[in-house]
């Protein structure tokens, strides 16, 4: 759902949104026309740690369709690494959020390059999640993550993530 929150902001600041997931089309020739035919400015990328490799191969798809394209990658991965390690983990990212960056009242959160050092700001943790813009539901259909099958349930059913606490609900944290 951080996905669909960080879309109404956006969108509510005046600017064009577009959500894409692996889940929706896994097809690695219709992301690359896709980014070609839109030639994005920015692309954001969520992280979670055990999906950095793909993060990564992600990032190189990008590069080779939209060389100047800027690539922030955010969320969980981001958030729990120390702001120096974190271009080792994510080498071709140009910019990389840590905490929420649905607020986007100043830029907390931003970890940059500047030479060979890495500079940081702080990131934000709001304690009002009710001030959020409702996520961009016309942006991320539920029915796009297919779950194969449930433990214990029927063979197939549909997802949306949602982590309610801090930190990490896998074996990361």
């Amino acid at each position: 759902l951080g996905l669909g929150y960080l879309a109404a902001t956006i969108k509510k600041a005046g600017h064009e949104v577009n959500l894409m997931s692996w889940n929706m089309d896994p097809s690695v020739s219709n992301f690359s026309k896709l980014l070609r035919e839109n030639q994005f400015d920015i692309i954001g990328i969520k992280t979670f740690t055990k999906d950095v490799a793909a993060a990564n191969k992600t990032i190189r798809i990008i590069k080779d369709s939209l060389p100047d394209a800027v690539i922030v990658v955010g969320d969980p991965h981001p958030s729990v690494c120390d702001p120096g390690d974190v271009f080792l983990d994510l080498p071709e990212s140009n910019y990389v959020f840590r905490g929420e960056a649905a607020n986007l009242n100043g830029i907390h959160g931003l970890v940059w390059r500047d030479g060979e050092m890495v500079r940081f700001n702080e990131p934000f943790l709001s304690s009002d999640i009710d001030g959020f813009d409702m996520p961009l539901w016309e942006l991320m259909n539920p029915k796009d993550y297919k779950v194969p099958k449930i433990p214990g349930g029927p063979t197939y059913g549909y997802s949306a993530p949602l982590i309610a606490t801090r930190g990490c609900s896998s074996v990361c944290a």
